[in-house]
Formats: structure tokens, sequence, C-alpha cells
């Protein structure tokens, strides 16, 4: 079955559907990367609001279709606190065939990584420090998220298939990573997603060797 991705909210839910009917039992994967406020910067409840629409109207013009949630860009305690307000802000029953998520090793409180979720208030970011970078290429990190997230999801009573639809190395070698840590990284995380019962599927973002 092919994926196909809404990675951000300019496609209308007419035009979802639209899509929709011309992919008939496509995965649908709603939003990169929501948020990080250098991608699709919303906030939870403006999240929730657009992935509804977008959930019903592509339902509505193709039953068959799934339809996964999610893209944060990182799992930690304050993207998990981002999910919990969007999912209070939905209002109802949350919808979703599955999740899909970006387990990206990267800092929340520092310099650079992916920053603060959009939304959160102060006194709740109290992100991962920079200390966290120095595990960007440690494959027990990945597993960590994954796993961290799977038990939010059920804790939550929403435990869905998940796709990793992101992850990778993103630093270069100029920060000390080479060919060499990123295929070591490579092959011991695709080993480990391959054998997760939970993990139906999941894509290698890049390599920047340069």
């Amino acid at each position: 079955r092919r994926i196909a991705a809404l990675p951000d909210f300019r496609h209308s839910a007419p035009a979802s559907a639209v899509v929709a009917q011309q992919r008939p039992g496509a995965t649908w994967l709603v939003g990169n990367e929501p948020d990080h406020a250098g991608q699709s910067a919303l906030t939870p409840a403006e999240y929730a609001a657009n992935y509804k629409l977008i959930y019903r109207a592509i339902k509505a013009a193709d039953p068959t279709a799934k339809v996964y949630a999610g893209g944060i860009s990182t799992v930690s305690p304050l993207r998990l606190a981002w999910l919990d307000a969007m999912l209070a802000a939905y209002g109802e029953p949350f919808e979703l065939d599955g999740w899909h998520i970006h387990p990206y090793i990267l800092p929340e409180a520092c310099g650079w990584g992916v920053g603060i979720p959009v939304g959160i208030p102060p006194t709740v970011a109290q992100g991962r420090g920079c200390e966290y970078g120095s595990r960007h290429g440690d494959p027990t990190a990945l597993i960590e998220q994954v796993k961290a997230f799977r038990q939010w999801s059920i804790a939550k009573g929403l435990k869905r298939p998940i796709i990793v639809s992101e992850f990778g190395i993103l630093l270069t070698p100029a920060h000390g990573y080479d060919e060499a840590k990123i295929m070591a990284f490579m092959s011991k995380t695709v080993r480990w997603l391959n054998n997760c019962r939970y993990v139906t599927r999941f894509a290698w973002f890049s390599a920047n060797l340069t």
C-alpha cells in the first residue's frame, strides 16, 4: 500500500478529499513536525482542529484510506505534553488509524536541535538540554524514544501501529559523524526496527557526508 504525506495544512479538507479519491487505499501521514517552530509550527489546538477536518474529509472520500496522526520531531516529555494538549483540544474520542513519529536524538533547550514545542507554556518547557545532543548517534536513544511513545499511546487508550516516518543522523563529519559512525547507527537501528512488532514501516531521512 502506498504512503502519502500531507506535510502541512495548506491542503484544505476538500482538497484532501479530492486527492484521497485519486489514491484509494493510501496511508496518509498528516503533519510534518507540527510541534517544531521551524516546520509546521502549530499549537496543539491548531493541529487538532485541522487534523479533524482532514481526517474526516479523507475518510468520507475513501473509507479504505488509513490516516496517521503525529509527526512530532522527537519523542520527549515535552513533545508528549504537546500531544496531550492536542488530544484535549480535540474534544472527543480521537480518530486515527496509526501514529507516525520522528525519533530524532536532538536537544530542545539548547542553541541547536528541535527547540521548545510550539504552544507549550514556559512553565512546562523544561526541555532536554545540550547534553542530550551528545547521544545523537546512540541507537539506544532511538529505541528508548520509540518505546516511550508506544507506552504513552497505550496509556492514552490509543495503541495503534507506528510508522517511523523519519530517523537518521543529521550532523556532519565536522561534528564527528563520519560514514563509519553513520553506518554503525543505521545498522543497529534498522535491525531493531525490522524486529519491532508495532513499528510497521520506517524511513531513513538523510546522511549528510559533506
